[in-house]
């Protein structure tokens, strides 16, 4: 099997993988529907984004109780600082 290839908008797109707010986390698959059921044509990059206040989860144990709002990559919000040229290559 075939891995689904990664989409994520472009270096220097306003969109949440270029924040310096945003903290990879994990992905999702992207998909559509089609005659055979749904089809994965790839996956779209989640984060944490650290510019908005974590909320607290109630069904959390020990010291995991509060969590980062979870974004995808190509989200966008007034919060949104561009990381600097550095960052990018890192």
């Amino acid at each position: 099997m075939t891995h689904p290839r990664i989409l994520c908008p472009p270096a220097g797109a306003l969109a949440c993988a270029n924040c310096t707010a945003w903290n990879a986390w994990d992905s999702i698959a992207v998909g559509q529907d089609g005659p055979r059921g749904f089809v994965v044509i790839g996956r779209k990059p989640t984060g944490q984004c650290r510019a908005a206040p974590p909320t607290i989860n109630p069904e959390a144990i020990a010291g995991d109780n509060a969590v980062w709002p979870v974004v995808a990559a190509d989200h966008w919000c007034r919060a949104f600082a561009a990381r600097d040229r550095k960052e990018e290559a890192a």
